[in-house]
């Protein structure tokens, strides 16, 4: 977990870093994301961002797929909003706009 920046400085650091934005983009990756905010003691009320970004009216992750995205029902999606928060609160993804000063959380690919 890293501090807060926008989402154009957060993927640069993970870029940096050699990884990407992480993608909720499958029921195992939000299972292993909450057991991991469970093993560090994440503030319930937090959120930080991920990787999912709005680009020409569509929601993509850094992989450019499409994937699973669980939304919370409740978000209202406003105009202006082109990235995306997970809230540990209430377990699902939000929109939000991109300079929004946020924690975030980078992911790589590891080979074995």
């Amino acid at each position: 977990m890293y501090p807060n920046l926008m989402y154009a400085d957060a993927l640069a650091k993970c870029t940096s870093d050699g990884s990407t934005l992480y993608a909720v983009d499958t029921l195992d990756k939000r299972t292993l994301l909450l057991q991991y905010l469970l093993d560090i003691t994440f503030g319930s009320g937090n959120t930080f961002l991920v990787g999912l970004t709005k680009t020409n009216g569509e929601w993509r992750w850094p992989n450019n797929s499409t994937g699973v995205f669980y939304w919370n029902p409740d978000d209202p999606m406003p105009i202006g909003n082109e990235c995306t928060r997970f809230s540990n609160h209430d377990k699902y993804i939000i929109s939000d706009y991109c300079s929004t000063n946020q924690q975030f959380l980078c992911e790589a690919n590891v080979s074995i």
